[in-house]
């Protein structure tokens, strides 16, 4: 008997194609509206699924396979738009920490961003990223920012993203480190550059670049998990 698992949830159909075209050799099997996908990689046991866009979706698939399994660790993988201007296409982003931007509880005077009953922010596993290297792309480190908006130059300044100053914006990491937060289990965010949030029709880089920017994050992951 199983009695721990790795968690991989990922989003979008692309990323997790990106996925399976590396693990191959997995078990699937029926989940609600989904699917489960099991594999051992290095005497460890891996689930992945998608948890579909946002962070809602996310956070039930999360508190579901809570209930099914004894999960060891959370890895969430998937795209970003990058913030800061010195990332790159295809570059990688592991969060050291991850908050919200689209949370406002200062009425009752909590800080902009900020759950009640939450930390401000959530820290991840730590990571060291020094034997993190690769010819076609930079792994950097730092704060990711989480929404459930796509963000781009017509939106940008509606969210105090000056204020949190991140490395990248993305749509479910929010919800990933708040659950594993409550669920006390560790958890990875990887994220990789497919668009800049300030470049014009960055929705265009976004599907231009989706495959590219998926592969680099698998192969991270990979290297994560197979030291």
């Amino acid at each position: 008997m199983i009695k721990e698992v790795n968690l991989i949830i990922i989003a979008m159909d692309e990323e997790f194609e990106a996925l399976l075209n590396k693990i191959k050799d997995y078990q699937v099997e029926n989940f609600f509206d989904n699917k489960i996908y099991s594999f051992k990689f290095n005497k460890e046991y891996f689930i992945a699924l998608r948890g579909k866009i946002g962070k809602v979706s996310t956070a039930f698939y999360i508190g579901q396979l809570s209930m099914k399994f004894n999960i060891k660790k959370i890895y969430n993988l998937g795209t970003s738009g990058a913030y800061q201007k010195s990332l790159n296409i295809g570059d990688v982003v592991i969060a050291s920490r991850v908050g919200y931007f689209d949370v406002d509880v200062t009425g009752f005077s909590y800080p902009m961003g900020q759950v009640p009953h939450c930390p401000r922010f959530f820290e991840s596993e730590s990571v060291n990223i020094t034997n993190l290297n690769f010819d076609e792309f930079k792994v950097h480190q730092g704060l990711i920012g989480s929404s459930d908006s796509f963000i781009t130059i017509k939106n940008v300044d509606l969210f105090p993203l000056k204020e949190l100053n991140p490395l990248c914006v993305e749509m479910e990491a929010g919800a990933v480190s708040q659950c594993a937060y409550l669920l006390k289990i560790p958890f990875i965010i990887i994220r990789s550059i497919s668009d800049k949030i300030y470049e014009k029709d960055n929705s265009l880089d976004f599907d231009n670049n989706l495959k590219k920017a998926s592969n680099n994050c698998v192969s991270v992951l990979l290297k994560l998990i197979n030291d």
